[in-house]
């Protein structure tokens, strides 16, 4: 499944604090991410599915691929509620 990044969303990092924020232009929300969330946000950001994305957390991670799954499924959930990120079609 591929997902489109919303058009109303940045993101800002400084990663010599190790600090990852996704700000929403239109309402005003600030989201902390660490530093998995910004991998997987600037994966997304080059258009990889999330069947791809979890492939390649679980191989730099140190967890089973289940918990890292789940992991991922409950990060791009989140990301769903909060309208950062909507479904999009697969060309």
């Amino acid at each position: 499944m591929k997902y489109k990044l919303s058009q109303h969303v940045r993101i800002h990092c400084d990663e010599a604090a190790d600090n990852y924020y996704l700000f929403c232009i239109d309402s005003g929300a600030r989201y902390r991410l660490n530093r998995m969330g910004y991998v997987i946000w600037m994966m997304l950001e080059e258009g990889k599915t999330r069947d791809a994305i979890t492939k390649r957390i679980f191989k730099i991670s140190s967890t089973d691929f289940e918990f890292c799954s789940k992991d991922i499924d409950d990060f791009f959930n989140f990301l769903l509620d909060n309208e950062l990120i909507r479904i999009g079609i697969l060309k």
